[in-house]
Parts: C-alpha cells; sequence; structure tokens
C-alpha cells in the first residue's frame, strides 16, 4: 500500500540495526553516517543481543555489553567516559561482529543475472539498499549495476511520488493544515523531489538520472531507457492506476517487477488490479493536490480506488497474500542480491492472476470466510 509500512519485530536471522545514543558526535562507522544524536551500526550478533533505543552500548573485557540508562547507567557522564574509552577499538575487534562483506558492482551484477535479469528487459523497481548489505560506493552503484545488466535496449521505472506531499491534508491539525494551504510548494515534475524518505532513496536517485522522464501525477512514476518516455507520458489524474496508466502499459509491454530486499506486501503493480478487479463498493479516496498548471500554482480535487486503506476491509496484507500465492504456482524467480532477498515477477502474469484473486476472495466488499491461498 502507499507510504504504509507495518511494523515487525526484528528476526534474528537477519541484519538489524544497533542504535545507541551518544552524548558526543562521531563522523563514520563502518562506513554509515553518524547523525549527532545517535550512531546507527549494522551487525549481525553471534548470541543474538538485540538493543533496543536508548540503551548505551559499551565494552567490558573485550566484549559488547548491553547498558539500560535507567536500570545501571545513572548519568551521561558515566556513558561519555565509556565512549571515549575503548569502544572505537572494541566495534572493530569484537568477535561479537563478523567482518562486513563488501558488495562491490560487480557482484551485483552476478547476482541480478542469476536472479533472471537480462539485456532489454523493462524493470521496475522497489528496493530497501540497507537490506542489500555494504555497497561500496554507496546506493547509486545499485542503479549503476541495474543499467549494466540491463543495456543497451533495458528501461527502469520505479514509484517516485512526491516528497512532503499534503496527502492527509484534511486529517492535520488546522494549523499545519493551513500552512500547507497558504504556502505548499505545488508538484512540478521537474523539480519537486521524490518521496525518498517514505520509499526508497533511488527513487530520488533515477528521478535526477540523465535523460530521465516522470509523470505528471503527484503520485509520480520515474523512468530510465528507451521505453521511459512512452511510460510516464500521459499519467491519468483521475483514477491513476486504470487505463492508460504506467502500470496499464508495463503490464502491456510484458515488463518485470524486481524487488531487492523490499516485502512482497509492497507490489505497487497490483494497484492497477485493484483497479480492474471486478469488485463490488470497492473503497474510493478523494483528496487534494497543489500542481503546476500554466505557471500557477492550482489546488486540484482527486479521486481514485483507495490505494492506502485498500478497495475492502481484510485482516491482512492482501499484496503479500496474492505474491505468495502466486509463488506458490510456481512462478517467478527468488535469490539473493547483495544481502538482500530478492524477487523477479513477470508483471502481466502477476496483474492477472491478483485481479482475479481479488474478484475470488472479495465479496461485496467484505472478506469471504474461506481459504485464499489460490484462485
Amino acid at each position: 500500500m502507499r507510504n504504509k509500512k507495518a511494523t515487525r519485530m526484528p528476526s534474528k536471522s537477519i541484519c538489524k540495526p544497533l542504535c545507541v545514543t551518544p552524548v558526543f558526535s562521531m563522523p563514520r562507522v563502518f562506513g554509515v553516517k553518524i547523525e549527532p544524536a545517535s550512531l546507527c551500526v549494522s551487525a549481525r550478533f553471534k548470541r543474538h543481543r538485540w538493543f533496543r533505543d536508548g540503551d548505551f552500548v559499551g565494552a567490558k573485557k573485550g566484549k559488547l555489553v548491553r547498558h539500560h540508562p535507567r536500570k545501571e547507567w545513572k548519568t551521561d557522564r558515566h556513558c561519555s567516559k565509556l565512549f571515549e574509552s575503548d569502544f572505537y577499538s572494541t566495534i572493530l575487534q569484537s568477535n561479537y561482529l563478523p567482518r562486513m562483506t563488501p558488495i562491490t558492482k560487480t557482484r551485483l551484477i552476478e547476482d541480478l543475472q542469476n536472479l533472471g535479469v537480462k539485456p532489454g528487459q523493462a524493470l521496475m523497481l522497489h528496493a530497501s539498499v540497507k537490506s542489500m548489505g555494504w555497497i561500496v560506493g554507496g546506493p547509486r552503484i545499485v542503479l549503476d549495476a541495474i543499467f549494466e545488466t540491463i543495456k543497451p535496449t533495458g528501461t527502469l521505472m520505479m514509484f517516485a511520488s512526491w516528497e512532503d506531499n499534503p496527502y492527509e491534508l484534511e486529517r492535520w491539525p488546522t494549523e499545519r493544515r493551513q500552512a500547507y494551504l497558504k504556502e505548499c510548494p505545488a508538484y512540478d515534475p521537474a523539480t519537486s523531489p521524490a518521496d525518498h524518505r517514505e520509499l526508497s532513496i533511488l527513487a530520488e536517485y533515477l528521478r535526477t538520472w540523465p535523460e530521465s522522464y516522470r509523470s505528471r501525477h503527484p503520485f509520480s512514476y520515474v523512468a530510465v531507457g528507451p521505453q521511459a518516455q512512452n511510460l510516464v507520458a500521459d499519467h491519468p489524474m483521475q483514477y491513476r492506476d486504470g487505463p492508460g496508466s504506467p502500470l496499464a502499459k508495463f503490464c502491456t509491454i510484458r515488463g518485470l517487477v524486481l524487488l531487492l530486499g523490499s516485502s512482497l506486501g509492497e507490489i505497487t503493480l497490483l494497484h492497477h488490479a485493484e483497479h480492474l478487479a471486478d469488485v463490488a463498493d470497492k473503497r474510493i479516496d478523494r483528496y487534494k493536490m497543489p500542481i503546476v498548471q500554466h505557471g500557477r500554482r492550482v489546488w486540484v480535487e482527486i479521486e481514485e480506488f483507495d490505494t492506502t486503506k485498500g478497495i475492502v476491509d481484510w485482516p491482512d496484507n492482501y499484496f503479500e497474500a496474492i505474491a505468495k500465492a502466486f509463488f506458490a504456482t510456481g512462478r517467478g524467480a527468488t535469490g539473493q542480491v547483495g544481502e538482500a532477498r530478492s524477487y523477479l515477477i513477470d508483471a502481466a502474469s502477476l496483474n492477472d492472476f491478483g485481479k482475479r484473486w481479488m474478484e475470488s476472495n472479495f465479496a461485496n466488499g467484505k472478506e469471504k470466510k474461506k481459504d485464499s491461498d489460490g484462485v
């Protein structure tokens, strides 16, 4: 669903962030930028010691230990002394932290090829860069590797949306709503940043890529490649995921959905299936957006099937249920790109499967009390 992510307990089998709160700033640890108020180091612990936000982490007899501020350390002064002493050396030398394997562009290309990515393909990318590991050269290298793999005639598309958009304007406090109504910058496909906070940072990288094209709808798509301009052209302002949308065109050209570390429940393509599904009483969403029209800021009323809460009430993320049922039929490819669990799925096949799944499992806008593992 759009920009909504469920919070789950961390799995002990994958790399998770270790967050601590030092009382002074540090430049970098393992190439991860340190913000003034927090230190985050991605690490897999042999004994699965999970650290919570607000915990102070230090060293004792050459091992990493956890101290909760309300239990053992009463003041920041004690924490400061520990950090100033041997925190760096302990992080770098401790047996609790395995050496982080650098993920190079060459490695990414090999992994993409093993997954089934080939020259000339059209891809729609969903990516969690942090799930892929320590990328040598930073996030941009992921896009470099993809373009190197699909060149010279391949096309790459991503959902870009729009940073700090006022989608939930009507539900905001009065003061905030009035401020946005008065001075919120209008959406301009040429200049408005992608919503890299809620989506992937790669969406903003792709938006600024040479010869990139972006759709006119504020919940926009951005694409690069021979088919990019056609994919994003004439994006309908009303019911944006229906016929004529970038998603509809992507299915027509037999594109493939590529997930790199992203959840199966985040497949944007299935919003097109929602639009096409013959389901009674689908939920409608209406909102306003400021858009540049003829050089002026104009507030436009937009209507579409609800892509946030879903077209019907359903107890779980039905996008994930659809994707899992699709893979259960033996279709789609799975593998690993970098350190991330990854998937490659034929868009048209998934869209058709998702449409039939919804029609089979949704009745009169309510859930059917039946097994929904297949169609």
